[in-house]
């Protein structure tokens, strides 16, 4: 799915999910400018996944609190310039 301010690329059923060693290794399923960033309170990944025996696992990401800092000022300079609120200084409330 590709809109002006955002990307997805979704994992299906049955979609190769390799393990990674490190997370700056892993693939992209979402991209977003820092407008479409500013309207969100709350981003979470959720992923259920069934291993090669058949145990399920799900796993929820939280995406919005682990934004490096650069980012997060960038979130809070484009909700200030657009009016809207910056609690705590930053938007998820966290110092």
């Amino acid at each position: 799915m590709d809109g002006i301010d955002y990307f997805f690329r979704w994992k299906t059923r049955g979609s190769p999910l390799p393990s990674m060693p490190n997370y700056l290794d892993g693939i992209q399923i979402a991209r977003f400018t820092i407008k479409a960033l500013a309207e969100m309170e709350r981003f979470d990944i959720k992923m259920r996944i069934v291993d090669g025996v058949g145990d399920s696992h799900e796993r929820i990401f939280p995406c919005i609190n682990r934004l490096p800092s650069v980012t997060q000022r960038a979130i809070d300079n484009h909700r200030e310039a657009s009016g809207r609120a910056v609690r705590g200084g930053r938007a998820d409330g966290i110092r």
